[in-house]
């Protein structure tokens, strides 16, 4: 929001979260940042599946790293991938010993993420059932409830 608002030449409000990237969109330089926040851009939808909403992830200038939820749970609940050599990012390096440290200094990375962003993904309530956030979310239809 706050690139946005500045290529809109409007002044980002104080408290906004984010930071202003705008030079890339224009092609300038700027004080770029380690990594980008990923997450789903809500909490998932009840009795769609069991993975929908419930992953976060980062990227860097070379690593896409992503976790799901519970992780444990899922056959592939930790994705790491190497868009050097893998720019279609097909080949998951997650637990692969060469891996790592790589692998443990993203995770770090994101965990402070979700600190920084007091995203409630790791220790919010969650729905019994559905295993949604419960984030003051209403829905437009009944059946979402069932």
């Amino acid at each position: 929001m706050p690139s946005i608002l500045s290529l809109c030449g409007v002044e980002i409000p104080q408290g906004v979260q984010g930071k202003d990237c705008s030079f890339a969109a224009v092609g300038s330089d700027g004080d770029e940042p380690d990594s980008v926040y990923m997450q789903i851009l809500g909490p998932g939808w009840p009795h769609r599946g069991e993975w929908v909403g419930f992953w976060r992830g980062l990227r860097t200038d070379r690593w896409t790293y992503a976790r799901w939820w519970q992780p444990q749970k899922y056959e592939h609940g930790i994705w790491l991938f190497d868009r050097n050599n893998d720019p279609y990012e097909m080949k998951n390096l997650a637990g692969d010993a060469k891996y790592k440290d790589v692998q443990a200094k993203l995770e770090n990375r994101l965990k402070k993420w979700i600190k920084e962003t007091d995203d409630p993904f790791d220790g919010g309530e969650r729905h019994p059932e559905t295993g949604m956030l419960i984030l003051g979310q209403e829905f437009t239809h009944q059946k979402y409830y069932r």
